[in-house]
Formats: C-alpha cells, structure tokens, sequence
C-alpha cells in the first residue's frame, strides 16, 4: 500500500521502493533528504491512470508561464474512482517534479516512458540519472519495447524475476540496436580458441554464451564469460569422449530451448535406442532418426526422449517420388519434413509405449526444382520469451507463413526460396483442409556482386543455410558470409508476406582459408545476441559480435 496523505519537512526522508528495490533505498533516501525546497511538500500517490510525461510537460508550461508561483502546484485527476495528487513545485531553482514517481508508476501499470525518454532524462541530472536505475523501469521496458514488439529477446532464457536493472537495460538495448542495424553491422572478433585442432561443427546455444565444438570423436563445451565494453574470455569448460572412434554430431532443439542431442554420424543415437539409423534431429520432447538409408528403414524414427519408452512412430518415405532427408520443422501443430523434391506435412503423433506406428501423410508438396541440402526454415515470427512467468502478448501473426530456404540441386551457386502461405478465405472454403496453405516459389537470391568475380569467387556453391524464428539469419558461400534479415515480400497478384531478404552487398564476414575446405556445419548464431561462431579453416573458431 502506499503511505496516507501526509506532509514532509525539508531534512526528512520517506521510502517509495518496494521491498525488491531496497538496493535503491539509499539514493532515494539522500535525494529526499537533500532536496533544495523551503517548504512542506504534500502528496498522495494512488494508482495512476495518465501519462506521468504528459502530464508534467502540460504542468512545467503552465509553471513557466506564471514564473512568480512559488507555492506547491497541485493537480488531481480522476479515473474510474481513483485519484492522484501530483506535486509540481517552483523556487528559485526552478521547477521540480517527482520523476521517480512518475517512471515507477508507469511501470506498475504497464505504460512505460520510451527508452530515448529514459536515457534522456538520465543525462538531466544526478537525481534521475539514479531514478532511472529502478529496476521496474527496465523491467517495464524490456516487455513493451522487446516482448511486447515480438523482437528477438537478447541472452539465455530465464524467469524475468532473476533479472537486475543492468541485465534488463542491456537486453532492452541491445535488442532495439539490432532491430536497426542488423543488415548493416560490423563484424568485431571479440574472442578466439587457442587450440588449433581442427573444428567438424560448431554450434552456438540459445542464448550466445555457450559454445559446442566436435572434433572427430570428442566434444568440447565452451563458455564466454565478460561484460559489455569489457574484455571477453572463452573458457573451456568440460569435454567428452565417444565411447567409440567414430564421428560425432551434435543437435540443437529447433525450438530454440537449449537441449541438445549428441550421437555418431554413422550408427545409433544413444543406448536405451534399439533403432538403427543417423540422428536428425530434436524437437520439443521427440527425437528424430534418419532411418531412409537402412534396409528395414522407410523414413523418420521418433522416440520420445522424455518419456524413454522403446515405441516409435515413423514418417514414411517413397524413396522413387521424395529423394533423399534433407531437414523437418514444427509448423502449425505440424511435422513438416523436406524431401529432396517435396514436403511432407503429418500431424504429431503420440508415440506409443511399445511397438512401431505409421503416420498418415496429411498432405505432399513438391516442389518447382528438386533442391539440396542445406536446408533452412522461418516463419519471420520471434518465439518470445521462454519462461513461466513471461509475460503473454497477442502474436504479431495470427497464421504465420513459412519460408522455406535451401541450395537448388542444379544450381549451386543460387539460394531457393519456396513460402507456405494461408489459404484465402475462398481458396479455404473450395479445399477444406487440416493444413490450410499453398506452396509458393519465391525469386531465388544470387550472392553475386560487382567485384566477385574479379576476384574469382563469383557463382561457388553455397555451403550452409541458417535461419532464426524471426527471419534474422545467414548463408556461407565459397568463404564469405552474408546476413538476411525479414522484409515484407509482395507475392503476385495481391499477397504480402514476410520473408527473409539476403543482403546482396559486400560480405559481413570472410573465413580464413586453410586445412579443408569450410563445408557445413561450421558457422552458427545468434538473432537476440547478434552473435556469430566461426570455425577457421587453419583450427580453431572465433566468436563474432555484430556491432
């Protein structure tokens, strides 16, 4: 509850934070104390229902055009039987105003003073630069101008309340930076391995802070450790060996949860796993085997890893009409997996106890032009904040559309881009369906530019594809990597979609050369961190921060 009306003599000091702020109660101790006014002050603070900002601009012009008032200025404002007494005092210091009421209250009711208001206040004076240090005001932020917007949230996922004032102003930031300026960053290397053994793959975790790297039979885990404007360190931190001599790979959730599988290239994904065939995939609680290649096989292999039971569901394969496995993603409580010459869509099983299910198909799409690995997906949707007590906002898109990205198979140069796109209310009523989208060709992207090919690097073959959920990503060609960022697509005769645009200019990245040629798997990212890892051809990788 906040305090009853009462008065304040100059030299006494009242407590406003709450018992999460006590950090804060010192500042606002001495800024009471020390606050140059020859007069009692009277306030009462409820919940308030106005803009504190326009507000105090409205009461500041009218105490600028009576410059002779020197007496407390009130106002009381009414909202659904609330009211709110505002102080506005004049001396000769000029006028005053509870600003640390103001940023507190916006954030208890959810409107928020913009961050340029913020900062700018911040640089008026000791006071508020202190005031503006409340850990409700970046808290407040970081929903309306991160979550609230649907932008990449920045860092690992974690409850909001573990969160301090600092990490949530740097979050806030550091996601609105990279809203503007994502297309046109600045590679800064902010740290390397020492090692020189040669890197297989290497992948980012969610979050930007933890590095895996596979070396033949070994994985190693890797932590950067620093703060902004500081000195950043990699430290290795554990390592683990294959039981067996053969070939490691490491997958991520595609769901961007921070869970990871890892098994060999070449046989069986873990023990309690009496299915043969190559690890896929990871997906929420469902593993995925690439089962094509075995005699018995047909497609994919789903175990739940959750529950550890030995049933299976699987996705069949036409081996003559689909080719060969190329990637699968969640879509529309769908599985979608992408075959050499189309898609297949199946709903999501419930895999059983014991046993082997098969899946019915929902339906096929194939594609224009067969296409090759790799292979990427976005819906240019961000997923948001992953927590319990992360705050729900209404999606950006109410049917999202998937854009399908990968290397066509004749022409390795190129980048092909296929989109889902929700059926139109008629198209919808003539074919009812489970899965109500058409499949579209999108203009393929040729990261070709003047000057490429005075240097011989024009047309080579693209080596890997990565995509976020918000449509932020990458393509590694011949050495050189290349950003793509969503933009608003007009697909022909009246549709607007968003999908990802690569940035046909000059390369934000170039790898260094040496040892074998950078095939796939050898750069991954960030969206919230704007951060990339790069395995070097000579050994060893570097972490790159967009700036």
């Amino acid at each position: 509850m906040f305090p009853p009306l009462q008065s304040l003599q100059r030299g006494q000091a009242h407590t406003f934070v709450n018992s999460n702020e006590q950090v804060a109660d010192s500042e606002t101790r001495s800024i009471i104390t020390n606050h140059p006014l020859d007069h009692q002050i009277y306030y009462n603070w409820y919940y308030p229902y106005i803009s504190m900002m326009d507000e105090y601009k409205r009461c500041v012009h009218e105490i600028n055009a009576q410059p002779s008032a020197c007496s407390a200025y009130s106002t009381s404002m009414t909202g659904t039987g609330c009211h709110y007494h505002k102080l506005v005092t004049t001396t000769q210091h000029g006028p005053t105003m509870r600003v640390g009421s103001a940023l507190k209250a916006d954030a208890k009711r959810g409107s928020t003073l913009s961050v340029r208001e913020i900062l700018t206040l911040r640089q008026t004076s000791k006071r508020y630069y202190f005031l503006s240090r409340f850990r409700s005001v970046w808290y407040a932020a970081f929903c309306t101008e991160v979550l609230a917007r649907h932008l990449p949230p920045p860092g690992p996922s974690c409850s909001l309340r573990t969160l301090n004032s600092a990490d949530l102003e740097h979050r806030t930031l550091l996601a609105l930076s990279l809203e503007k300026r994502w297309s046109r960053s600045t590679p800064n290397v902010i740290a390397s391995s020492r090692q020189r053994e040669t890197v297989d793959q290497i992948l980012l975790i969610p979050g930007g802070t933890q590095i895996l790297t596979v070396h033949g039979n070994k994985v190693i885990y890797w932590l950067i450790s620093g703060q902004t404007g500081a000195t950043y360190k990699l430290q290795k931190v554990e390592e683990w060996l294959s039981p067996s001599d053969d070939a490691c790979i490491v997958v991520k959730d595609t769901e961007g949860q921070g869970i990871i599988a890892i098994g060999c290239r070449d046989h069986k994904l873990c023990d309690y796993s009496l299915v043969p065939g190559t690890i896929a995939g990871i997906s929420r609680h469902l593993l995925f085997l690439d089962t094509t290649s075995e005699q018995d096989g047909g497609g994919l292999e789903l175990l739940d890893w959750h529950a550890q039971t030995e049933g299976t569901a699987l996705l069949p394969c036409i081996p003559d009409l689909f080719g060969p496995f190329l990637g699968f993603v969640h879509f529309s409580d769908h599985i979608l997996v992408s075959w050499e010459t189309c898609i297949s869509v199946f709903p999501v099983p419930e895999i059983p106890a014991q046993g082997r299910m098969v899946v019915a198909h929902t339906k096929v799409f194939i594609f224009s032009e067969p296409i090759s690995s790799p292979v990427a997906f976005t819906t240019c949707v961000p997923r948001g904040w992953i927590g319990i007590d992360a705050p729900a906002y209404p999606p950006s898109q109410e049917m999202p559309s998937l854009t399908i990205v990968a290397r066509p198979k004749s022409k390795l140069g190129r980048i092909a881009m296929s989109m889902l796109i929700p059926l139109s209310n008629d198209d919808g009523a003539k074919h009812s369906s489970n899965f109500p989208y058409q499949l579209l060709r999108l203009p393929p992207f040729v990261p070709n530019v003047p000057g490429d090919t005075d240097r011989n690097i024009g047309g080579q073959e693209c080596t890997q594809i990565c995509m976020g959920s918000s449509g932020r990503g990458l393509c590694v060609s011949g050495r050189e990597v290349r950003l793509c960022e969503p933009s608003l697509l007009y697909i022909p005769p009246r549709e607007m979609q968003f999908g990802p645009a690569f940035e046909p200019g000059k390369a934000i990245y170039e790898i260094e050369p040496g040892g074998d040629s950078v095939g796939g798997d050898r750069v991954d990212f960030d969206e919230g961190m704007g951060r990339l890892v790069v395995a070097k051809g000579s050994g060893g990788f570097d972490v790159v921060e967009l700036l």
